[in-house]
């Protein structure tokens, strides 16, 4: 399990750490977590008062993102969901929009109560 990160290195870290051992296995794992990586580092730096509320949205899509490729990964490598990496990215993409929805208990189908948590982009 993941620690909190204490600033966005240690935060980017983490995730590099997490995923870096299917890299040579999986090509496009590599890749895709490091674009990902990547546009995270690069909305960070690019975040001020002024974007902030434009920028959030889409740092919570990256995480999203990388927390349901980081559940699923272990069944890739067992190949217990029958799918290929590429299948795998194509499921996160897929479904991170809803990833904190049903993390926080909500039904896909059901609303959400406002809050900035599920303003994923």
């Amino acid at each position: 399990m993941l620690e909190n990160p204490l600033n966005s290195k240690d935060y980017i870290q983490k995730w590099h750490t997490t995923f870096h051992p299917y890299f040579n296995r999986y090509s496009c794992i590599e890749e895709y977590c490091k674009q990902q990586l990547m546009e995270m580092s690069t909305l960070i730096d690019t975040i001020s008062s002024e974007n902030f509320w434009e920028v959030f949205p889409y740092l919570l899509g990256i995480d999203a993102r990388l927390a349901l490729l980081g559940e699923l990964i272990d069944l890739l490598k067992d190949d217990q969901l029958g799918l290929g990496s590429k299948e795998l990215i194509e499921l996160v993409e897929k479904d991170y929009p809803c990833y904190t929805k049903e993390l926080c208990g909500y039904n896909l189908n059901s609303k959400t109560n406002y809050s900035l948590i599920f303003q994923v982009k």
